[in-house]
């Protein structure tokens, strides 16, 4: 590994590690809000959140310290399975508290089952071919346009404006991503995925909490 590279690596192994750390007391914060209220649905669904970003940001994290050729193989499946978890992860607050009964949880069922089935595919089709692995995540990331209508009956609409500020930075941080002449394309890629996840975390502590009224 030249200079160039191995200074970008540690530059992504420190983006996503700030990220990891981020999202666990983001995950705090989540349980001792959740606790104020005494609601199931919402300390469950917001426990599922924080955890699997928190996976997602130490995996990657880990990738990208690792050295040995086979610690990364291990550690890079790791990292794309931990993106279908914290996707499916950014869908269970809203299907669980957002959307209770039947309805909710079928999406849930869904979007979880496409999930796993996504976890699959990583060892023989997504790290073989990623661009489709990328037209995956979207497809997966972006079903949540269904939900649109249903979602502004639950959020008010500076909530529904983080909620979709995050999508697009995800979806944009995807060009850089693709973008590998670009140096450093790839630390640029992870700011705007700890962006994303700011904006969805802004949604679901200060806007769909369990507040009177809602």
């Amino acid at each position: 590994m030249d200079l160039t590279r191995l200074r970008e690596e540690r530059w992504n192994a420190w983006t996503h590690g700030i990220g990891a750390v981020l999202s666990a007391v983001g995950l705090v914060l989540l349980l001792q809000r959740a606790a104020l209220f005494s609601h199931a649905a919402y300390t469950i669904s917001s426990a599922v959140y924080g955890v699997s970003f928190t996976l997602l940001y130490l995996s990657s994290t880990l990738l990208h310290s690792a050295r040995s050729a086979k610690w990364i193989e291990r550690f890079e499946r790791l990292d794309h399975a931990a993106i279908f978890i914290a996707i499916a992860g950014s869908y269970t607050p809203f299907l669980v508290y957002a959307f209770p009964g039947v309805p909710g949880y079928a999406m849930l069922s869904l979007v979880w089952t496409l999930a796993f089935t996504g976890i699959g595919l990583v060892r023989w089709i997504i790290r073989r071919f990623m661009p489709w692995g990328m037209i995956y995540y979207l497809v997966l990331g972006w079903l949540i346009v269904f939900l649109l209508g249903p979602l502004q009956d639950k959020l008010p609409p500076e909530g529904l404006a983080w909620l979709l500020a995050g999508g697009v930075l995800y979806s944009t941080g995807i060009l850089f991503f693709v973008w590998r002449s670009l140096r450093y394309h790839h630390v640029i890629w992870h700011l705007f995925v700890l962006a994303g996840s700011g904006c969805h975390f802004i949604t679901v502590y200060a806007f769909l909490a369990p507040l009177p009224g809602r």
